[in-house]
């Protein structure tokens, strides 16, 4: 993906390509760690005497979207033509 956008040149698009990419990889980071804070908690919950409905939930939810998260940095890494 970033090989493609860098290729453009007109007017200052590799540049605009080259910031959002950026913004979006510090907002995967982000939810990355988001998801792994929930994660950590409802773990620290469910070990507790009385887990809760909410925790089991809080403890699915990031099993899920750490993985998509990690891959959706992969994808950006990856050059454009070897997908």
């Amino acid at each position: 993906m970033r090989q493609a956008m860098l290729q453009i040149h007109d007017f200052g698009l590799s540049e605009f390509a080259f910031l959002a990419e950026a913004e979006s990889t510090v907002a995967i980071k982000d939810e990355i760690a988001a998801q792994t804070l929930r994660h950590a908690d409802a773990v620290a919950k469910l070990s507790s005497p009385k887990p809760t409905k909410k925790a089991e939930n809080d403890l699915r939810v990031p099993t899920n979207k750490i993985p998509a998260e990690l891959k959706k940095l992969e994808d950006m890494a990856s050059p454009a033509g070897s997908r």
